[in-house]
Parts: C-alpha cells; sequence; structure tokens
C-alpha cells in the first residue's frame, strides 16, 4: 500500500506541482477516506474502530535526508520495513516477521505447491 501511496501523491504532483497534494490528504485518501466509502469501522485511531496500526523502521540509510515521520514512508516509498503491526489491537508483526508463522516451512510448502502446479503445466 506504500507503493500506491507513494505513486498517487507523485502523480499528482506532476500534473499541479509540488503544492498540488499534500502527504497529509494521501494518508487520508488511504485510510479514512477509504474506509468510510466502504463504510468500514478502520482508518482512524478512535474508539469504536478497529485498532488496526502500521510502525515502520525508519532506520534506513535511506530515509536519513527526511525531516518528518509522518512523511518519511509515503514520499521515499518501498522498501519500508514493518516494525510493528497490530490487527484488532493483537500484534501480528514484530521487526518485519509475522508472528506465529515459520518462515522457512512456510517457504517450503509453496515450493511444494509451485512443483505441482508444474508438474500440470509443464510448458510454463
Amino acid at each position: 500500500m506504500i507503493q500506491e501511496m507513494n505513486l498517487a501523491w507523485l502523480i499528482h504532483r506532476s500534473q499541479g506541482g509540488a503544492s498540488a497534494t499534500r502527504v497529509e490528504e494521501v494518508i487520508d485518501w488511504s485510510s479514512r477516506n477509504g474506509a468510510d466509502l466502504l463504510e468500514l469501522h478502520t482508518g482512524r485511531i478512535e474508539v469504536g474502530y478497529a485498532a488496526d496500526l502500521a510502525i515502520y523502521s525508519l532506520d534506513s540509510l535511506r530515509f536519513s535526508g527526511m525531516h518528518s515521520a509522518l512523511e518519511t514512508p509515503l514520499m521515499c516509498g518501498e522498501p519500508v520495513d514493518l516494525k510493528y503491526s497490530f490487527v484488532n489491537g493483537r500484534m501480528v508483526v514484530s521487526d518485519n516477521q509475522v508472528l506465529g508463522v515459520d518462515e522457512q516451512v512456510l517457504r517450503a510448502s509453496v515450493q511444494r505447491g509451485i512443483g505441482k502446479l508444474l508438474q500440470r503445466a509443464p510448458h510454463c
């Protein structure tokens, strides 16, 4: 989603100049406005809304010249390391790792699945 937000921001700036769209507007489009359009109780940090939150690590050298932590992921685009992610208030990602998922087991399972697909469609 960060890359899509970055692209929306860049497209608006390319058409209307540097002041055409503020980063805060793009954040609203991708959170509050999208949730309102779909009639979801998300997109805000308020009582009664889903406690979903993503916190990005901004420690990478590529972010060192940025002046606003809020704007940095959107202005720089991907890759951005996810420090923490909460869904309904429950932490599901810590230090860019999905909690409760063994990535080696998942990777092996995906590779087996790909192997089976290739056996059924050998011309790919």
